[in-house]
């Protein structure tokens, strides 16, 4: 049960870092 947590957990901060990262500055400001 907590290994599903675990998997999630690093899933979102690989997609929040991914999508950081993805992202350019520019776009930050509109």
């Amino acid at each position: 049960m907590h290994s599903h947590y675990f998997n999630s957990h690093l899933i979102r901060i690989f997609v929040l870092k991914d999508k950081r990262i993805a992202k350019p500055p520019e776009e930050k400001e509109p």
